[in-house]
């Protein structure tokens, strides 16, 4: 929070606040992925976010705080909307996704990793 505090004063952006008690909220980046690009390791550090949200200057406002934030640590940083995820393949994932760590259920406890 104290970065992001640092980067909105610097910006001359109002950092997010929680409405009711009036303070600063930690910013939060959805997904901080780690990809083999052929090169090595990277990381990529993505947001996502309906495509009509983008139209919204504190969205934008926002997204530049955190922008910036990866920026100063070399880490790619981008947005995503509904428009680059296939449809089959969201659907895909929400079906496995409860299924994450199978060790939890039952039927698995047994099997050996």
């Amino acid at each position: 929070m104290e970065e992001t505090t640092v980067i909105a004063d610097e910006l001359g952006l109002k950092h997010p606040t929680d409405p009711k008690m009036n303070e600063v909220v930690v910013m939060i980046t959805d997904f901080l992925l780690t990809a083999d690009k052929g090169e090595g390791l990277v990381e990529l550090a993505r947001t996502i976010k309906m495509k009509d949200e983008l139209l919204k200057e504190r969205v934008i406002e926002k997204f530049e705080i955190e922008r910036v934030y990866w920026e100063r640590r070399n880490i790619n940083w981008g947005i995503v909307s509904e428009l680059e995820i296939p449809k089959e393949m969201a659907r895909n994932i929400s079906y496995i996704h409860d299924y994450y760590d199978i060790g939890q259920y039952d039927t698995f406890q047994n099997i050996k990793q």
